[in-house]
């Protein structure tokens, strides 16, 4: 018996486990709340001294703000390897094709009424700031998959917090037209970009991933900026049937649990051959990867053996992952069945590491269950709609109506303000 056939649940017990998922850990601690407030009540009296000290009292890389055109940054980003170059320079070409046809795709309304028009136009914020982290890993994929979105919406000014300033993250930041990188990490990179310091003026709009600190700083801040989502710990479904390889899906079900201690992966299955052979997969992928810290552990993956392929997907709906993977014989009857994902990989070719990387979406994408409300982040995060009512001449026809609905709820000013109208 395999050390992971204790990760396999079946029927009832299995579906029940499905409901009753939350992400604890991404509810933060009365500690964490309070010293985030700490921190926000800190950089907002002192600014950049502030994160000066935030830094040395943390650890972190001393406070510096980083321009792009800045001759010693440009040199930084001329030692990055040029397979690495290749790569993210190939990944930003991706990304942008997919973010400006999202954004080209928009068109303002025009709604012609007897004789006034009302428009609906979409209208790009003025700055975003993107977090990038580097803790467990430095990731200049989340560059690309934030600041691209930022981009192709037409925001003017674009700033990256991130505490490494690694020539990968600098070249991604110079291709996705980012002004400037503050290194700076953790609650107090939300802070200064939400409330702005004497060095780094406040953005209009925070995107991208983080810890516990992050997420808490951008929930106790949305109002005074707007953020993309309250992002948990990274999670993937697989819902498969007995046609798939359970090496592959080993494999799948460990590259997200390696994120984070607080990953999780899940198999939906109807096929409990499946789920064993996966469990027997685990143990030699695992040595196979030869992790020197960070191994995933037992309960980050979960298997689920279901009654049909209808089950798994009721399963499914019910988490609403951030990553979904559909490998069952015939994935256009099951597709129709799945209601909520953040993003959904289809096929035994796809998989959640191209969409991590390149395959044209972004990245940032709801967990928690969260995604049975809302969506990854695309340009839309940075547009505002803004509406418009332009009368034909000094009179409206429809004023007549206004006013009786105004005298209706009595406020007086309101009708006789609409009636010089009609």
């Amino acid at each position: 018996m395999s050390g992971w056939d204790s990760s396999i649940h079946r029927g009832g017990e299995a579906m029940d486990l499905a409901r009753g998922w939350s992400l604890e850990a991404s509810v933060p601690s009365q500690q964490v709340v309070d010293k985030v407030e700490e921190i926000i009540d800190a950089v907002r009296k002192g600014g950049d001294t502030a994160l000066t000290e935030l830094a040395r009292k943390y650890g972190d890389p001393p406070y510096e703000l980083l321009s792009m055109d800045d001759p010693e940054v440009l040199d930084r980003i001329d030692q990055a390897p040029t397979r690495h170059a290749r790569v993210i320079q190939n990944s930003a070409a991706r990304i942008t094709r997919f973010a400006e046809a999202v954004a080209s795709s928009l068109r303002t309304i025009e709604v012609e009424y007897d004789d006034y028009t009302a428009y609906l136009e979409y209208r790009p914020v003025a700055a975003a700031g993107c977090y990038v982290p580097a803790g467990r890993y430095a990731l200049p994929s989340s560059v690309l998959m934030t600041a691209l979105q930022a981009k192709a919406a037409g925001v003017g000014r674009i700033v990256v917090c991130s505490p490494s300033p690694k020539g990968e993250i600098l070249l991604a930041c110079l291709l996705a037209g980012v002004e400037s990188l503050a290194v700076l990490g953790g609650a107090q990179a939300v802070a200064a970009m939400a409330l702005g310091t004497e060095s780094l003026p406040k953005v209009d709009v925070i995107a991208g991933p983080g810890n516990i600190w992050v997420t808490e700083a951008k929930r106790q801040l949305q109002g005074w900026v707007g953020i993309d989502m309250l992002a948990g710990p990274s999670e993937v479904a697989v819902l498969a049937d007995g046609s798939a390889d359970p090496g592959t899906i080993a494999l799948d079900l460990l590259a997200q649990a390696e994120h984070d201690p607080s990953s999780r992966s899940w198999l939906l299955t109807d096929n409990e051959d499946l789920a064993r052979a996966v469990s027997g997969e685990l143990d030699g992928a695992i040595k196979a990867l030869g992790y020197s810290e960070g191994t995933p552990g037992e309960d980050q993956i979960i298997m689920l053996v279901l009654e049909n392929l209808s089950e798994c997907a009721e399963a499914a709906n019910i988490l609403a992952p951030e990553h979904l993977e559909l490998i069952v014989r015939a994935p256009e009857e099951v597709r129709p069945l799945l209601e909520s994902y953040g993003a959904l990989f289809v096929g035994p070719g796809t998989c959640v590491g191209l969409g991590d990387y390149l395959a044209g979406p972004s990245h940032v994408l709801p967990t928690g269950g969260t995604a049975s409300f809302t969506g990854g982040l695309s340009p839309l995060h940075f547009l505002r709609t803004q509406c418009r009512v332009a009368a034909h001449g000094h009179r409206c026809s429809a004023a007549s109506d206004a006013a009786d609905f105004a005298r209706m709820e009595g406020l007086r000013a309101h009708e006789r303000s609409i009636r010089q109208r009609s």
